[in-house]
């Protein structure tokens, strides 16, 4: 997976088990993992779309696991959700802005890029009332943490 033996075959699959156990045992960063695994053997044409998407076992499969991650507090996990629950356009339909909010808002606990994404939805009142106070202060929190679209 993200591995230094991409050309042994059976050292992968062996860092996929571990993977894995550890995700069976809640482990985020391993649900995580799991999910970009997914993701990443899952991609397929689309003739209809003229892009990749994911099978729909595949889909179901990652969204699972990035779900779980997300649950255990895995940022990463939490800002890619948010990101797929925000996209009104995305093919498998799981546009849900309140799912979106919340899941930024926990991203936005760790991570800048979460912060900016959730200062524009205060800025711009996407999921509830405008509040610029709280938008400048997510901004400034992001460009603190060295984000360039922040500053």
């Amino acid at each position: 997976m993200y591995n230094f033996h991409h050309l042994d075959p059976d050292a992968k699959q062996l860092e996929l088990e571990i993977i894995e156990m550890y995700a069976e045992r809640g482990r985020g960063w391993a649900q995580y993992l799991m999910a970009k695994n997914e993701e990443h053997r899952g991609m397929m044409w689309s003739p209809i779309l003229k892009c990749e998407v994911l099978s729909d076992y595949r889909f179901k499969s990652m969204f699972e696991w990035l779900k779980k991650s997300a649950e255990n507090g895995f940022s990463l996990a939490q800002l890619q959700l948010a990101r797929l629950y925000d996209d009104k356009d995305n093919p498998y339909g799981v546009y849900d802005q309140l799912q979106a909010t919340k899941w930024f808002m926990a991203a936005a606990e760790t991570l800048p890029q979460a912060q900016i994404a959730l200062a524009y939805r205060y800025a711009n009142a996407v999921g509830w009332k405008q509040n610029t106070d709280k938008a400048l202060e997510l901004t400034k929190k992001a460009a603190e943490a060295g984000n360039h679209k922040a500053r």
